[in-house]
C-alpha cells in the first residue's frame, strides 16, 4: 500500500503548522487552530477532461424493394424515389408520343376519307358556240301563257301574258290579237296590244283591261310585226 506522503505550511492569520495531502493544495480550509480560512499554497490537482467518445454508427438497413442501403432512421429510399421519378417523366414523354401519333394517323385517314367520299367532278359539257344572228323572223318571238287575272276583292280584270324576243334580232311594233272566250270556248270579244321596240333576249309583260264579264279565258290569234 502506497504511503501518503503530506505537506506542510504555516495558517495565513496564526501561524499554526498545518498538514495537507497534495490533492488538497491550493484549497481553502479552516485553521484548527484559529478557525479561521486560510489557503493552501499549490494548484489544485488538474482533472484530466476525456473527450467523448463518438457512438458507433448504427448498422444501414437494406430497402425492401430495391435492397438498396439506405439510413435506418428514415423509411424513404432515395434509389426509389430517383427511380419513380424517371419512371414518371418516361411516361409523360410516352404519352405526348402516344397522342401525337394518334393526331397524325387521324389527320391521315381524314385525307384519305375525304378523297375516296368526294365525287368526281363532273365530266366538261361540250363547249357552248357563240349564238349566231340569223335573219329576222316571227319565229324569234315566242308566245308564253296568256289568262285572265282579277284581283281578289275586285271587279276588274285584264288579260296578262308573255312574249319573248328569243333571237338577237331587234324587233318594233309588234302587235298581239287575242279573242275573248266564254266557258263554253265562244268568242264574246277580242283584245290588242302593242309594243314599239323588243331588244335581244327580252321580254314584253302584255297587259289589257277585259270588260266583258262572260269572258273566262283569253286566247292568242296572231303576232304581227311592222316593218
Amino acid at each position: 500500500m502506497e504511503e501518503t506522503r503530506y505537506q506542510k505550511c504555516a495558517c495565513e492569520n496564526c501561524g499554526q503548522t498545518i498538514q495537507y495531502t497534495p490533492n488538497e493544495a491550493g484549497q481553502i480550509i479552516r485553521c484548527p487552530r484559529c478557525n479561521q480560512e486560510s489557503r493552501l499554497p499549490g494548484t489544485p490537482k488538474e482533472l484530466k477532461v476525456l473527450e467523448p467518445r463518438p457512438l458507433p454508427p448504427k448498422a444501414l438497413k437494406k430497402c425492401r424493394i430495391c435492397y438498396a442501403e439506405i439510413d435506418p432512421e428514415t423509411n424513404k429510399c432515395p434509389e426509389c424515389s430517383e427511380r419513380r421519378k424517371q419512371r414518371r417523366i418516361k411516361n409523360v414523354i410516352f404519352l405526348i408520343i402516344v397522342v401525337f401519333g394518334l393526331c397524325i394517323l387521324g389527320a391521315v385517314a381524314r385525307t384519305v376519307w375525304q378523297k375516296r367520299n368526294t365525287p368526281p367532278p363532273p365530266p366538261a359539257g361540250p363547249l357552248l358556240q357563240p349564238e349566231v344572228r340569223l335573219p329576222k323572223s316571227i319565229n324569234d318571238l315566242k308566245i308564253g301563257n296568256f289568262y285572265i287575272e282579277q284581283k281578289r276583292g275586285s271587279d276588274f280584270r285584264t288579260a296578262v301574258g308573255t312574249v319573248e324576243n328569243a333571237s338577237l334580232n331587234v324587233h318594233f311594233g309588234i302587235r298581239v290579237d287575242l279573242d275573248l272566250l266564254d266557258a263554253q270556248g265562244t268568242k264574246v270579244g277580242s283584245l290588242n296590244d302593242v309594243v314599239k321596240e323588243l331588244g335581244s333576249h327580252e321580254s314584253w309583260r302584255f297587259v289589257a283591261q277585259v270588260n266583258d264579264t262572260n269572258a273566262v279565258t283569253v286566247k292568242v290569234v296572231s303576232i304581227k310585226e311592222n316593218q
